[in-house]
Order: structure tokens, then C-alpha cells, then sequence
């Protein structure tokens, strides 16, 4: 039988050795744990790299964007060109300075205000129009119109319109380019009337340089029409000249005798 010495010193071997395992379990779980937590680190640093690059190509997107919009409303407000943005409402939505310009006022006080309130009773015909391209979302170019501007004068423009659409594709609006042609229009018109004059004066020079039926006696012209005019009176009518009634010293001394007489003793 075992000492009660050895069964002491047995049992705290096993106790030893049971106290080794638990050691040795619990080391391999603290690893174990360990490795999972530095597992989790990574993934938490690498997830906070890729949020701080999320966040510095946003600042360069936002920055992109800034000057993007700086950009565009440089070019926007250089543009001789008017420029538009209108609701369905006929509102004004956005203007560029040389739409400013046309009416004298700032844009900031163009920005919200309708085309009635700016224009009266013009506004009508731009507004019917305006409907008519929102309905069919077709686009219209080269409109040449006519309009009393709110400052009395009468202008000529030539617009063009397009729709916009919103984020669900919806038509929105139209975006207005108009160009002022009246300088241009009154260039045309002039330019017509010189034409029109050029051509009246060529068709008197080709009738004055045709055959030209004249009476032997009377010296009256027959005409295209076939009357019979005096012959200073078809000259006056088929040119510019003009004339003075005075007798020639041949007919003088036909018709006058006796004065034709008493000249030549007189000279």
C-alpha cells in the first residue's frame, strides 16, 4: 500500500501537472485571442486607410468640382450671348451678365423673377412659344423675333432653346440663348433698299438705252404700255433729270418774229 507521504506527494504532481495543461490551454486560447485581436486591428487600420484616402480624393474631387463650377460660370458670364435657365413656370432659374446687361439690372435681380414680370406684355409670345418646346421636348434654333425691350426700343434677336431635364428625367425647364441682331437686321434692311434702288436705277438706264419709239412730228414717246407721252415728260419719268422750259433761237424766230428781230438789233 502507498505511505501516506506518497499519495501526498502523488497527488500534488497530479495537481501539478494538471495545473501545467491548464497553463498550457490557457496560453494557447490568450494566442489564440491575441492573434484574432491583431487580425481585427489590421482590418480596422486598413479600414481607416481607405476611409482617410475616401476622404482625400473627395477634398480633390470637391476641389476639381470648385473650380469646375468657377470655370464654367467665367465662361457663362464672358459669353456675349444671352443665356436663360427657365421653369416650366417661366421663371428665371439662372442668367448670365449679358442678360443682366440687356435689361440694365444685376442678375441677382433677375434670378426667381418670371418673364411676365420682366418683359409684360412681350412675355406672351416667348411664353407660348416656351410651352410649346417643354410639351414636345423638341429644341428649336435660329428663332429670329422682334420685341419692345422694357427701356421703349425696339430689338431683334436671334434664340435658340433646348430643354434641361432634372434628376428623373423629366423636363425641367430650357435653357434660352439669345443673340442681339438688331444692328445686323437694320444692316439687311438697308442693304435690301440700296439693292432695291440699284435695281430701279438699272431698269430706267436699260430703258433710256432700248429702242425707243419716238413721233417724227411731235417728237412724243411711245411708252411699253403704248401711250404716247411728251418727250420731257417720259425723260423725267425713266431718269433723274429735270427741266426748264426756254425756246431755242430757231423757233424763236419762227414763232416770234418781231422779238427775234429787235434781239439780234439789241446784241
Amino acid at each position: 500500500m502507498w505511505s501516506y507521504s506518497t499519495l501526498i506527494i502523488l497527488g500534488g504532481a497530479l495537481l501539478i501537472a494538471a495545473l501545467v495543461v491548464s497553463l498550457f490551454w490557457l496560453k494557447a486560447q490568450v494566442g489564440k485571442r491575441t492573434l484574432e485581436l491583431q487580425k481585427a486591428v489590421d482590418r480596422i487600420q486598413a479600414q481607416n486607410e481607405a476611409l482617410e484616402k475616401e476622404i482625400i480624393d473627395r477634398k480633390d474631387i470637391e476641389v476639381t468640382l470648385q473650380k469646375a463650377r468657377r470655370d464654367y460660370q467665367t465662361i457663362f458670364d464672358a459669353v456675349p450671348e444671352m443665356i436663360w435657365y427657365v421653369d416650366k413656370q417661366h421663371k428665371i432659374i439662372r442668367a448670365n451678365q449679358a442678360a443682366a446687361r440687356s435689361l440694365k439690372v444685376p442678375v441677382e435681380q433677375l434670378v426667381g423673377k418670371s418673364m411676365y414680370e420682366l418683359f409684360g406684355a412681350e412675355a406672351v409670345k416667348f411664353c407660348r412659344n416656351n410651352a410649346v418646346i417643354i410639351e414636345s421636348g423638341m429644341p428649336k434654333f435660329g428663332i429670329k423675333e422682334m420685341y419692345i425691350s422694357p427701356q421703349g426700343d425696339e430689338r431683334w434677336v436671334q434664340i435658340s432653346k433646348v430643354p434641361y431635364y432634372d434628376q428623373q428625367s423629366a423636363i425641367a425647364g430650357l435653357i434660352i440663348v439669345a443673340e442681339d441682331i438688331t444692328e445686323r437686321e437694320a444692316a439687311a434692311q438697308e442693304r435690301e433698299q440700296l439693292i432695291t434702288e440699284l435695281q430701279e436705277a438699272v431698269t430706267k438706264i436699260k430703258t433710256l438705252t432700248g429702242m425707243i419709239p419716238i413721233c417724227s412730228h411731235c417728237k412724243k414717246i411711245r411708252d411699253d404700255k403704248g401711250s404716247w407721252n411728251k418727250l420731257e415728260a417720259f425723260l423725267m419719268e425713266h431718269s433723274d433729270a429735270e427741266f426748264s422750259h426756254g425756246i431755242c433761237p430757231d423757233c424763236m424766230k419762227k414763232l416770234y418774229p418781231d422779238y427775234y428781230k429787235n434781239k439780234q438789233n439789241n446784241q
